[in-house]
C-alpha cells in the first residue's frame, strides 16, 4: 500500500504532497528575439509566439510553455491554471540562452 504523505498547515489543515509526475498534452514555445515570432502564431517551436503573455491566454491544463532566451518587458497574468499535480501549466526556461 501506497503511503500518501501530507504536512499540516499553520490553520490546521492538511496539503497532501504532489508525487505524481506532470503529463504534458501540449507544449508552446516563446521566444522575444526569433524575427519570425507573433502574438498571431501558433506558439509551436518552428512559429513561437513574441510573449509570454500570448502563451498564457492559451495555456490549458496539461501545458508547458517553454520560454526561450530573450528580454522580456510584461505582466502577464494567466488565464487559467492546472486541474490538479498530472495536469498543472508550467512557465519554464528553455535552456538555450
Amino acid at each position: 500500500m501506497k503511503q500518501v504523505l501530507s504536512a499540516l498547515l499553520p490553520d490546521g489543515s492538511s496539503f497532501e504532497f504532489w508525487e505524481k509526475e506532470t503529463v504534458w498534452t501540449r507544449e508552446l514555445h516563446v521566444s522575444a528575439s526569433d524575427p519570425a515570432a507573433s502574438d498571431d502564431n501558433d506558439g509551436s517551436e518552428s512559429a513561437p509566439f513574441k510573449t509570454i503573455s500570448r502563451a498564457a491566454q492559451c495555456a490549458g491544463p496539461g501545458t508547458r510553455v517553454r520560454i526561450h532566451a530573450g528580454t522580456y518587458r510584461e505582466c502577464v497574468s494567466p488565464a487559467a491554471g492546472g486541474t490538479d499535480p498530472e495536469h498543472m501549466i508550467s512557465y519554464e526556461a528553455f535552456g538555450d540562452g
